[in-house]
């Protein structure tokens, strides 16, 4: 079985830098596995119809048989992790991270999106302390494990290693 670490990005997030630390960050707890990052370039906060495109593009690209998969949703491509997750039909999840998700603050993405059905593998989810877009709201519905991290939205996030460190690390004690 291959495992495949899917980094999905959010809105307005074009070659988003938090992935230059997380990924590989991810790939110390999860040595054999294959990151891959996707995103809509471009995608805005009103374009519904296009973030449904987009997630059953990467369900039809990713929910395969012989998979497993660890979902890494950054800003609203948490949402996006989540939604996915609760679509899976052939691949194995093996869990969701969130990482400054509006998981709770903004309800009529959570609903549309389909990210509040539920999912049979653990979430994890961080927000951060400095992050100016997301104030409030992280915290996934299901989550195992949340926790308030010393980081902003993109830049802090983006060069500490030891956050990005501790989100694997945490993630993988989940998702074992």
């Amino acid at each position: 079985m291959r495992t495949i670490i899917l980094g999905i990005n959010g809105v307005l997030c074009y070659d988003n830098p938090v992935w230059n630390t997380l990924m590989p960050a991810f790939l110390r707890y999860f040595p054999s596995a294959q990151c891959v990052v996707e995103e809509d370039t471009g995608l805005q906060l009103w374009q519904l119809r296009r973030m449904q495109r987009f997630m059953e593009m990467l369900c039809k690209k990713y929910d395969r048989p012989e998979t497993k998969l660890i979902l890494v949703g950054h800003s609203m491509g948490g949402l996006f992790a989540s939604a996915i997750a609760s679509r899976l039909q052939e691949a194995e999840l093996a869990g969701v991270t969130t990482v400054c998700s509006p998981n709770s603050s903004v309800w009529m993405y959570p609903l549309y999106l389909g990210a509040a059905r539920r999912f049979d593998a653990p979430a994890v989810s961080f927000g951060g302390a400095r992050d100016r877009y997301v104030l409030y709201g992280t915290r996934h519905p299901r989550a195992v494990y949340h926790q308030t991290i010393d980081c902003d939205h993109y830049e802090s996030l983006s060069r500490n290693r030891q956050v990005a460190e501790w989100i694997a690390s945490v993630s993988a004690k989940h998702f074992a």
